[in-house]
């Protein structure tokens, strides 16, 4: 593009803040904020997270997009939810490199589940694993 002349930004519906649920590989993310979830039936989409991980929470403005969907920008991190503790494990099942899980028995005990890993990268299943473990927006360990 040539010759690019700014013309108007969307109109704010706000100024929130929010727990990342989501993080698509960096590509896109979803906030979750109980005030525009209630609103809008859904999660608040941010286009391009940057370094911003699951459970991080953040403070933004929020717009409609072109969609009508609620889109933030303006985004300022706030805090990262507190380790749980450094755990090992094995990846057990890996999605498509987008998402895995991590068998750790001393979680699932006091968990009941295994642990949720976004964007394993090049960690294959069977792969033995260390890592710092906290709980996500939905009280369970990723």
């Amino acid at each position: 593009a040539r010759q690019v002349r700014f013309i108007q930004r969307p109109p704010s519906i706000g100024r929130y803040s929010g727990t990342v649920d989501r993080v698509s590989s960096g590509d896109f993310a979803f906030i979750r904020c109980p005030d525009l979830q209630q609103k809008y039936g859904r999660d608040v989409f941010l286009d391009c997270p940057g370094t911003l991980r699951e459970g991080d929470e953040v403070e933004f403005d929020a717009f409609r997009n072109s969609r009508h969907v609620p889109q933030a920008r303006q985004v300022r991190f706030i805090q990262r939810p507190p380790s749980i503790g450094r755990y090992s494990g094995t990846v057990d099942r890996v999605s498509s490199g987008d998402f895995a899980f991590i068998r750790c028995p001393d979680l699932q005990q006091k968990y009941g589940r295994d642990v949720f890993l976004d964007c394993p990268g090049t960690l294959r299943e069977g792969d033995e694993v260390e890592f710092d473990a906290f709980r996500n927006s939905r009280h369970v360990p990723q």
